[in-house]
Parts: structure tokens; sequence; C-alpha cells
């Protein structure tokens, strides 16, 4: 005598849910990828970077000092400088040769996983993008904005310095200022004129546009930390 084979019954209603749960599913996918296509528009193609970066800036006239502070802003895996950088190192050249001070400091420390300083590759670049004669001193230790003050301020007052021109990418000069006046360093912000190395390409502004959500990210972490 055969033996009955185990009848397997499908619940309709498990199946109308689960029907459910698919469309539900690719509802959300179909919004999740518009939403993806109208944000890379929007940053490749219309002024949002900008817009993201006014509650970010922080910006003073230039005045006379004793030097220049240009930040670094982290190294290309080829470790040349980036475009934040570029346009750092650019807008502490021209302060000098406008005679704002004599002297600028390079500051940024070592990469990980590389024998690349930061502030090498800065200097380099400066001294490979304009004629006159510079004079250049290395922060070389600094991995950080906090430190970029700590390591700076240090070198101020081994050398007798007070007062300094604090460079940086616009939407970092909010938290950079207020993390060099937490140390006490009479600093004036000068925001990096963007126009001095421009963002054409949609990668450049894709890349731009990491950094600014970074830098909202790490404003909170620098306020719990009591850095600002």
């Amino acid at each position: 005598m055969m033996e009955k084979k185990p009848t397997i019954l499908v619940s309709s209603k498990n199946f109308v849910t689960n029907s459910k749960l698919k469309k539900r599913l690719q509802r959300c996918t179909g919004i999740a990828l518009i939403t993806v296509l109208i944000l890379a528009f929007a940053i490749a193609l219309t002024p949002l970077n900008d817009l993201l970066t006014l509650p970010l800036t922080h910006v003073e006239q230039p005045i006379k000092a004793d030097i220049i502070i240009v930040l670094g802003s982290g190294l290309r895996r080829d470790g040349t400088v980036g475009k934040n950088g570029q346009e750092r190192v650019l807008e502490g050249i021209l302060l000098d040769q406008q005679g704002f001070a004599p002297t600028i400091i390079m500051s940024g420390g070592p990469v990980k996983h590389t024998e690349w300083y930061e502030s090498d590759q800065m200097a380099a670049y400066a001294l490979a993008h304009t004629t006159i004669p510079l004079n250049v001193v290395e922060e070389r230790r600094s991995t950080s904005t906090e430190e970029n003050a700590l390591f700076s301020h240090a070198l101020m007052e081994q050398n007798g310095w007070n007062t300094a021109l604090l460079v940086t990418s616009s939407f970092h000069t909010k938290r950079a200022c207020a993390v060099f006046r937490k140390q006490d360093i009479q600093i004036t912000c000068v925001a990096a004129d963007k126009k001095l190395v421009p963002r054409i390409s949609p990668i450049d502004r894709f890349d731009q546009f990491k950094g600014i959500i970074r830098e909202y990210g790490a404003i909170v972490f620098y306020k719990m930390k009591g850095y600002i």
C-alpha cells in the first residue's frame, strides 16, 4: 500500500501579504532611486553646495599679522595636495604677496599608512606655484583641526608670534576659527577664494559635497568634545 504524500497548503493570506511587501519594497526602492538621482542632479548642476556652505562659513577681513597659518585638508592617494588644500595654499601665498604677514605656517602632519607629511606636500606645492621667495615653517604633527590649533600655537609661542591669519576652506572656517579661539589664539579668519581652484566637473562637486556633509558631523562631534 502506497503512503500518501503530505499535502502542502499555501495560505492565500500569506501570498497576499508577501505580494504587498514586495510591492512596498519596489515602491521604496523606486523612491530611493529617484531621490538619489534628484540629489545627484542638484549637486552637479545647481548651487546646492554653496547653499550648504553658508551656515558653515565665518569670514573676516584680513589684517596685518605676524604669520599666516594654512590648514591642511588631506592628500590624494598619490600624495599630492587635493583641491581644498590647493586653494588654501594659494590663498596663503596671495596674503603673503600682499604683505599681510612675512611667514606662512603649513599645518598638517603624517598621513596614515604612508611616508608622507601633509605640510611637506603643501610647502612643495606652494614653492612650485610662485616665483617669489616664501618663508615657510612646517607644523608636522597635527592630524586634526584641534591639533592644528594646539601645535600651531606652540610654534607661535616658540617664535614670539602673537597674531595670525587663519586660512582654510570656506566650509571649514566656522569650526576651525572657533577651535583656535577656544585655545586663546589671536586669529583673523580668512576663507580661501573658491575661484582659485574652480570645481567644474561633477566629480569635483561630489567630492566637495562629501566634505561639506562631513563638516556638519564634525561640528557636532567637536561640540560634544568641548573643542568649540
